[in-house]
């Protein structure tokens, strides 16, 4: 299957309404200024690479396959649940099954939610957050320097069920962020699986989550092979994005280099130690 084109606005394909979200990362250093490549390195080190970039093609039958048949329920502790129907087999999709197909942390089941709002708020202020930190209603990735602000833009375009009101910072957006910078326990299935369920539950009559589905359907049904089919455009975050990133730091009046985490700074050290020997000398800044 030839590799999928890019699609940054709502779109209608052989009569389907596809909606926009589910982005597919900028990881490529080429395609942003020098200052946005710790964080896309970082991204791209990280367990969540595959998830912010795969597959590179999308079956519309694929996607439509899943989207017509699945169906959402509860397990015994409350879990979300997804089953779906292909060449009359019904398979059953775990949040194990989730960070399998994702290649997301294998976490096991009844994850324990151990990142508290007080942490996350604490974590938001540190990173230098221009405001109020108080409540996740009053929160907007766009009051944080830039590449704080495409860090979470990234996060946020890629996992959450959102088609609009993108530059709000929620606690799902946050507690990505937190685990990953962090290394705690984050329950990636159940969160990934709830965010599914909702969107096809709002009846808004648009299919969302392209990516994943097409990776959940390559999982559970390697090598299926659809006649005329057609290739679905990917959810991409374009650089007039990454501009307005740019933008909103000129309005905040942020004129310092970004604060990065010790933890950041010691995981680019480990992982890719020839262009972060020294990443206080890479940044140009001390901490």
């Amino acid at each position: 299957m030839a590799s999928s084109s890019f699609m940054n606005k709502q779109t209608v394909i052989s009569g389907v309404t596809f909606a926009t979200n589910n982005f597919m990362a900028i990881l490529d250093h080429q395609e942003l200024p020098n200052e946005f490549h710790i964080i896309q390195d970082f991204l791209a080190s990280s367990p969540l690479k595959y998830a912010l970039t795969e597959p590179a093609s999308i079956s519309f039958k694929s996607v439509m396959q899943v989207w017509n048949t699945v169906v959402f329920g509860k397990g015994p502790s409350g879990t979300v649940l997804m089953q779906f129907e292909f060449n009359g087999v019904i398979h059953h999709v775990t949040p194990a099954v989730i960070e399998e197909a994702l290649h997301l942390p294998i976490m096991g089941d009844n994850v324990p939610d151990t990142i508290t709002d007080s942490t996350l708020f604490e974590f938001v202020a540190k990173l230098g957050y221009n405001g109020e930190v108080k409540r996740y209603g009053n929160l907007f990735r766009t009051k944080l320097k830039k590449e704080w602000n495409f860090f979470f833009d990234t996060i946020s375009r890629c996992f959450l069920n959102k088609t609009s009101n993108v530059d709000a910072l929620p606690s799902g957006s946050l507690k990505i962020g937190y685990s990953l910078i962090h290394s705690t326990v984050f329950d990636y299935g159940t969160f990934v699986l709830k965010a599914l369920s909702d969107r096809k539950s709002d009846k808004l009559g648009s299919v969302c989550f392209l990516r994943f589905f097409q990776l959940i359907f390559n999982h559970l049904c390697p090598g299926a092979i659809f006649e005329e089919d057609v290739v679905l455009p990917i959810c991409r975050i374009t650089e007039n994005n990454v501009k307005s990133l740019v933008n909103s730091d000129k309005a905040n009046g942020f004129t310092s280099n970004a604060y990065i985490p010790d933890e950041v700074r010691l995981f680019l050290q480990e992982k890719m130690p020839t262009l972060y020997g020294s990443v206080s000398d890479a940044m140009g800044q001390d901490q």
